[in-house]
């Protein structure tokens, strides 16, 4: 099973419940922080325009759903690693 396959499978329905698209992205997003520790890629601009996509998706996804109490958290990440891509010139839209 290839990669993309594996990321896929985070949103299919699982043992017959429910998928929470946040839950399954941030579990994907905390995955993709902790391979970034030990890749190659660790500070490159391709690496925090990933995660500034992340994200985006999941505080998109913690509007929607009401979880504000998360929001906080992912405003904090976005911004630092908005700051990163700063830091070689480039910017995101919003």
């Amino acid at each position: 099973m290839t990669r993309i396959d594996k990321i896929k499978n985070l949103f299919h329905k699982t043992s017959g419940t429910a998928v929470d698209p946040y839950k399954n992205l941030k579990l994907a997003y905390t995955k993709f922080v902790s391979d970034m520790k030990t890749s190659d890629f660790c500070n490159s601009p391709q690496r925090y325009l990933s995660e500034c996509k992340m994200l985006k998706n999941l505080r998109n996804l913690a509007e929607q759903q009401g979880l504000k109490d998360e929001l906080p958290e992912l405003i904090k990440l976005l911004k630092t690693a908005e700051d990163k891509l700063a830091e070689w010139g480039m910017r995101i839209e919003p």
